[in-house]
């Protein structure tokens, strides 16, 4: 199976950037850790795209996932060109049983 091409919508770059910020304020170098473990866990998705979780309650916007880093979700949509978009990072702690739906996307 190709690999998959792995696209960061820049919504999900904003809440990459905000977490990296937020943790930089306390320690550069968790933020650092942070951001690489989050890049890290999406690069696994071009080779195994299916090792996410399928969201049911957002089934109605295609083919959506989430993969889980500590208490991040990490939501992406499989595309039918062979890419997997990155779409949102969402903190659980805010509200870990809040629907994909109820989410601000942009």
């Amino acid at each position: 199976m190709p690999l998959k091409n792995i696209i960061w919508d820049e919504a999900a770059l904003y809440d990459l950037d905000l977490i990296f910020l937020y943790y930089q304020a306390l320690s550069t170098t968790a933020a650092k850790k942070i951001q690489k473990e989050i890049l890290k866990r999406t690069r696994q998705l071009a080779k195994y795209p299916l090792s996410g979780l399928a969201d049911y309650d957002a089934n109605t916007l295609g083919d959506i996932r989430y993969i889980i880093y500590l208490h991040w979700r990490i939501y992406y949509k499989l595309m039918g060109n062979d890419d997997v978009l990155i779409f949102k990072i969402f903190d659980m702690r805010q509200n870990p049983n809040r629907k994909l739906s109820d989410i601000k996307l942009t």
